[in-house]
């Protein structure tokens, strides 16, 4: 529950993908773009959003949401337990969000304290890493969708296993 980069000051009704583009690709100096994640790490993105380096999307065609996988509906496949768990991980980036409009919330804050900490610990030993920017390569798709499927694939297999 750390957040990475926030993009205020647009109107509620401004469609993710322009805000997403704006973000990554502004050129402008007075703004600062979306870095880009640690190698092996990414940033959780819906369906609507390009499966790039970087950006993780869930499989299309696939059922998504964790009530589509409630009682007896297990997922069927690798692509269905990968976006099951892509959702669960969605579920806890929105709950960040929306603690933000609370006055108070104990898990926040206790991420926020741990958090804190592995910053802190980060910070000590980073070497610059956070200065490089995205640039967006859509020819570099193919590789986004290997990573996706070789991490399916792990999470099929211990599933199965367990």
């Amino acid at each position: 529950m750390l957040f990475t980069f926030v993009c205020a000051g647009w109107k509620g009704t401004t469609h993710d993908t322009r805000l997403f583009v704006n973000a990554v690709l502004s050129n402008r100096t007075d703004q600062i773009s979306l870095p880009m994640p640690s190698v092996g790490k990414y940033y959780v993105v819906d369906a609507g959003y390009p499966n790039i380096p970087g950006f993780l999307a869930p499989f299309r065609g696939q059922r998504y949401h964790a009530r589509d996988f409630i009682g007896r509906h297990q997922p069927r496949g690798k692509e269905e337990l990968f976006n099951m768990r892509h959702s669960s991980v969605r579920n806890v980036i929105e709950r960040s969000i929306g603690v933000l409009e609370a006055e108070k919330d104990e898990l926040f804050e206790e991420g926020e304290r741990e958090n804190e900490q592995e910053f802190d610990d980060t910070e000590a030993t980073s070497s610059g890493s956070n200065e490089e920017h995205i640039t967006l390569d859509m020819s570099q798709t193919a590789e986004m969708a290997h990573v996706r499927e070789e991490i399916a694939t792990s999470l099929w297999i211990n599933y199965r296993q367990n």
